[in-house]
């Protein structure tokens, strides 16, 4: 019998070959791509026998599931009923949940909206509080003008008097010394009688000549003044 390679199919000893345990057929070590020397377990198989026992594996899996669906189908017919049931039931709990959930959350509203009323209420009490003191301070504030308006004009009329004080002290001052300088003055008054009145007369002349008979003789601005009395 001649022996040749499965995969290249040339004339292989079967001394050298590798030999396949199920269906005795003989392969090149370098058609299978392995070093030489390699060392190939006792049990080995070519690809043709690995790929038939993966297709009985796959059908008798296929055996299997078939099986489980079909066992898994009558499982759903029996439960059904249950499950429809306990559908049902879950909803109306998730109803009441949902109900509560909203019942609670309308309590938890009412009471915010009542502490908004509360705080609303309590901040015009405040703004009314402010209202007034501001009233009060601004009353005040008039009445301490007023105060002040007052007070700056008694200082005035202090002031006014305290000056009329002072300008009366310097007006009788003042007519004390005119009074001396005109004392002073009297002193060096001389009074003349018993001259006639002429027409055209030149008093100061006429006093000049008065000075040279008595022996004093007198300058023009020795004389300030000479009027008849």
């Amino acid at each position: 019998m001649v022996n040749k390679c499965g995969i290249c199919g040339k004339f292989i000893n079967p001394l050298d070959g590798i030999k396949c345990t199920k269906c005795d057929g003989l392969y090149h070590q370098v058609c299978l791509k392995l070093s030489p020397g390699h060392q190939v377990s006792s049990k080995w198989r070519c690809r043709s026998c690995k790929g038939n026992k993966l297709d009985n594996k796959g059908s008798s899996s296929s055996r299997m599931h078939s099986c489980a669906d079909g066992h898994t189908d009558d499982i759903r017919e029996d439960l059904s009923p249950l499950l429809q049931v306990s559908s049902g039931n879950m909803v109306e709990e998730v109803r009441q949940v949902i109900r509560a959930e909203m019942s609670s959350f309308r309590d938890e509203l009412a009471r915010i909206c009542s502490t908004i009323s509360d705080f609303n209420n309590r901040a015009n009490a405040i703004e009314s509080r402010l209202s007034t003191l501001e009233d009060q301070l601004a009353a005040r504030a008039m009445d301490e003008e007023v105060r002040m308006s007052t007070i700056e004009e008694r200082l005035a009329v202090r002031g006014v008097r305290e000056e009329n004080v002072n300008l009366n002290g310097i007006i009788s001052q003042l007519q004390t010394q005119l009074n001396d300088r005109e004392q002073e003055c009297f002193l060096c008054d001389v009074e003349i009688s018993g001259l006639e009145e002429r027409s055209g007369e030149n008093l100061i002349n006429m006093v000049s000549l008065i000075g040279k008979k008595l022996g004093v003789d007198l300058d023009d601005r020795d004389v300030v003044s000479v009027e008849r009395s």
